[in-house]
């Protein structure tokens, strides 16, 4: 069945574009709580006064840029990545 003139076709879509967007706000919730990775870039953020929220969706946006820079490169995360004495992987 397809939907393409259908007046439902753009709901649909939406659908999922909002649930992923919900999932990727939630992620930088976690990414921000409790000493998380991204929780410094976050007080610095909120400490040049942006608003909360609008901190959550540049942390949302950067593991979004993370995220996808991952995938493009085919690579592991590595937390410390750019650190002293980091050991860097070879690919397998």
């Amino acid at each position: 069945m397809m939907l393409v003139n259908s007046p439902y076709r753009n709901l649909k879509l939406n659908d999922v574009v909002m649930n992923q967007r919900k999932l990727l706000f939630f992620a930088a919730i976690n990414m921000v709580r409790q000493n998380g990775l991204m929780r410094p870039f976050y007080q610095r953020l909120v400490g040049r006064g942006m608003r909360r929220i609008k901190a959550l969706v540049a942390v949302a946006r950067k593991l979004l840029g993370i995220l996808f820079a991952l995938v493009r490169d085919h690579q592991v995360y590595i937390p410390d990545y750019g650190k002293k004495g980091t050991v860097e992987l070879e690919a397998a």
